[in-house]
C-alpha cells in the first residue's frame, strides 16, 4: 500500500479545553482544537464523540432508577445537549448549524441512517430508540436485578423482583440452580397446592445461591420475577419466606401435582451481557453538520469543534412520563465527561484547491398556523416540515427529538402542501386521516379506529435519498412514535435562486366537533380534545397560545473551497451554490 492511499489509521482523542463533568457542562462553550500534522489527513466522516452520562434517582446518591421511575434517556440524547455547532479550519468557518441542534440531529438520523443501523449502532451506541420501553428499562434497574445484598439465608421478598414475568425485556438467559454433579439429574416436584418447587434428592438444588449474583454467574437466589419453565410450562416464582436452597415458590400454582422431573429451567432477564439496565453509559454522536458527511480526506492544519451546551439540557436530553416533575423530580442526569475522537491517516496529498460540497441545515419555527411563509437559502434542494408541542425543551415529558404533541395531535393530519420555486408538492393535495375508535357509556364501539398515514411515510422516504429497496429505514411505528415528519425535494434550475417557501397545514381533531386541537385558549389547565396538560403547564388564563409550534427544515447546500499545499491547508472560502 502506498503512502497516497491512507496508512497507519487511528483515533486520536481530543478532550475538551475546559472541565464539562457536572454541573460544569453549562459553564460556556465547549470547544475542541486539535491539529493535524503533516503528512496526516483527517476524515471527518469517520470521527465522533464520546459521551459519558449517568442518570440516578433523586436520592443524591448515585442510585440506578427503578422502571416504577418511567423515565429514561430521550431518544437521540446526545443530541439533545446542545444548541449549536460550529467547525472551523484555520480559525475560518466551515460547517456549522446555528440553532435547534436537537432538532436537527433527530431529523438527520431518522433521515439518512437505514433500518439495520438504527436496530444495530444507532440502538447500541447512539441512543437511538424510538420505543419508551425499551429506553427505560435500557437505563433502568429492577429491584432485584443486582442480588449482592440479598444474604443467601434470607429468602428474598416481593420487593427484589426481576419482572422477567412482564416480558418487555428483549433479551433473557436461561439457568438451572443445581450443583454441577447434579445438572442432568437434577429432579423437582411442583405441590400443585402450595406452588411449592422442592428439589427430589437433597443437596441438589440450589435456590438461594446458584443464580447470578452482580456479574457472578452465581451467589444469588431465584427472585419474584423469574420464570420457572418445567417441562414447557412456565410458572412465575413468587416471594415466600419459606423459601431456602432446597426450595421455591411458583403462583398461580398448576392444578396437577408436577412429578418428578428433570426438565426445567429458570429463565431471567439478562442484566450482565445485554445492552439493558445500565445507567451510566458512553453515547458515540456525531453533530449534524455537513462537515461529518464528507467522506474524504482533509489536508493537515488546526481544527477546531464548537459545541454550545442547552441550559436545560437535563430536562432536553431526558424523558419521563411523571407529569409531576416539576414538583418532584424522579432523576437526576450527570454529564461525566465528553472527547471528541478525530480519525487520523497518514497520507500524502497532491497540491490542489477541492470543493466541499456540504449539505447543512437551516431551521426555522413558528406557531402553528394554517398558513405560513418562511425564507430559505437560495442553495435549499430539499425541505422537511413536522409540528412539535410548545414546552419541547423546557418540559422532559416531550424531548425536543420527539416531533410530536403531548395530546398526540402530531397524529391528526389531513392536508399539507408546500410551494417552493414554483413547485408545489404534493401537486394533488390529498387528504389523509388518523382517529382512534371510541365507545360510549355502555362500552360499545361507536367509531372505526383509523390511520391512514402510510402514504405520508411512504412519500417521506421516497424523497429522502434513501436506498429504501435495498436497506430500509425506520418502520413505520418507529416514525409514529417519534413524531411524523413530511420531506420533499424541490430539484430545479441552477439559475432558480428562491428563498421563498409557503406551508400550508390543516390538522383534524380527534372528534368532529373539537376541530383542530394544535390551537387553544390557555387556562392553568386547559382542556384540549384528547386530554389535558399539567397543572401550571400555562401561566394566567384566557391567552390563546399554541399547543404546539410548525417547524421547517431547509436541506441546503454549501460549497467550501479547501485550497491545499505541501499538505497543509493554506485557505479557505465558502459559497452557496
Amino acid at each position: 500500500m502506498s503512502l497516497s492511499e491512507g496508512l497507519e489509521a487511528q483515533y486520536v482523542e481530543v478532550p475538551c479545553s475546559r472541565s464539562v463533568s457536572g454541573s460544569q457542562f453549562t459553564q460556556g462553550v465547549q470547544d475542541f482544537p486539535f491539529s493535524v500534522g503533516v503528512p496526516n489527513v483527517w476524515c471527518p466522516k469517520k470521527s465522533y464523540f464520546k459521551i459519558e452520562m449517568s442518570l440516578y434517582d433523586n436520592s443524591g446518591n448515585d442510585i440506578p432508577l427503578t422502571p416504577a421511575a418511567m423515565t429514561a434517556f430521550a431518544d437521540n440524547a446526545a443530541g439533545n445537549l446542545y444548541d449549536n455547532v460550529y467547525f472551523r479550519g484555520g480559525e475560518q468557518d466551515i460547517s456549522s448549524l446555528t440553532q435547534y441542534c436537537a432538532q436537527a440531529s433527530a431529523l438527520k438520523v431518522r433521515l439518512g441512517r437505514t433500518l439495520p443501523w438504527l436496530k444495530s449502532m444507532g440502538a447500541g451506541v447512539a441512543v437511538n430508540e424510538a420505543s419508551f420501553m425499551k429506553r427505560m428499562l435500557a437505563v433502568s434497574q429492577y429491584p432485584g436485578g443486582s442480588t449482592a445484598a440479598i444474604p443467601n439465608a434470607s429468602a428474598p421478598t416481593a420487593l427484589q423482583s426481576s419482572m422477567t414475568n412482564i416480558g418487555a425485556y428483549d433479551n433473557r438467559e436461561i439457568y438451572k440452580p443445581v450443583i454441577s454433579a447434579a445438572y442432568a439429574a437434577g429432579n423437582i416436584t411442583i405441590a400443585a397446592a402450595s406452588g411449592e418447587v422442592k428439589e427430589v434428592t437433597a443437596g441438589n438444588a440450589r435456590f438461594q445461591s446458584g443464580m447470578p449474583q452482580g456479574s457472578n454467574p452465581t451467589g444469588g437466589p431465584v427472585i419474584p420475577g423469574d420464570l420457572l419453565v418445567v417441562n414447557g410450562i412456565a410458572y412465575e416464582i413468587v416471594a415466600n419466606a419459606s423459601q431456602d436452597e432446597s426450595k421455591c415458590y411458583v403462583s398461580p400454582a398448576p392444578l396437577a401435582d408436577v412429578t418428578t422431573t428433570a426438565n426445567w429451567f429458570i429463565v431471567r432477564s439478562d442484566t450482565i451481557r445485554a445492552n439493558q439496565s445500565f445507567n451510566k453509559v458512553f453515547a458515540l454522536w456525531q453533530p449534524p453538520i455537513g462537515i461529518f458527511d464528507y467522506n474524504e480526506e482533509l489536508g493537515s492544519g488546526a481544527f477546531r469543534i464548537t459545541l454550545n451546551p442547552n441550559s436545560q439540557y437535563d430536562k432536553n436530553a431526558v424523558e419521563t412520563k411523571n407529569t409531576n416533575y416539576a414538583t418532584s423530580s424522579p432523576y437526576r442526569l450527570v454529564i461525566n465527561d465528553v472527547r471528541f475522537y478525530a480519525y487520523i491517516e497518514k497520507k500524502s496529498l497532491p497540491d490542489c484547491s477541492r470543493d466541499l460540497f456540504l449539505n447543512e441545515l437551516s431551521i426555522q419555527t413558528k406557531p402553528f398556523s394554517s398558513q405560513l411563509q418562511f425564507t430559505v437559502p437560495p442553495s435549499t434542494h430539499s425541505i422537511s416540515v413536522f409540528v412539535q408541542d410548545s414546552r419541547s425543551g423546557s418540559s422532559p415529558l416531550i424531548p425536543p427529538s420527539m416531533f410530536k404533541v403531548l395530546d398526540n395531535g402530531d397524529l391528526y393530519l389531513k392536508n399539507i402542501q408546500i410551494n417552493y420555486a414554483s413547485i408545489t408538492k404534493p401537486s394533488t393535495n390529498w387528504e389523509s386521516k388518523y382517529e382512534c375508535s371510541a365507545t360510549n357509556n355502555a362500552g360499545a364501539l361507536t367509531r372505526s379506529s383509523t390511520l391512514e398515514l402510510q402514504q405520508r411515510y411512504h412519500d417521506t422516504y421516497e424523497e429522502s435519498g434513501l436506498e429504501v429497496e435495498l436497506s430500509g429505514m425506520e418502520s413505520l411505528t418507529d416514525w409514529l412514535r417519534r413524531g411524523p415528519f413530511y420531506h420533499f425535494t424541490f430539484a430545479r434550475d441552477v439559475n432558480n435562486k428562491s428563498t421563498e417557501v409557503q406551508l400550508q397545514l390543516t390538522y383534524n381533531g380527534p372528534s368532529a366537533t373539537s376541530g383542530s386541537n394544535l390551537v387553544i385558549t390557555g387556562t392553568p389547565t386547559p382542556a384540549i380534545a384528547g386530554g389535558t396538560y399539567p397543572a401550571g403547564a400555562y401561566p394566567g388564563g384566557g391567552e390563546t397560545v399554541s399547543a404546539c409550534r410548525v417547524f421547517l427544515v431547509a436541506h441546503y447546500r454549501n460549497t467550501v473551497q479547501v485550497v491545499t499545499a505541501n499538505g497543509l491547508i493554506v485557505s479557505v472560502a465558502q459559497r452557496q451554490v
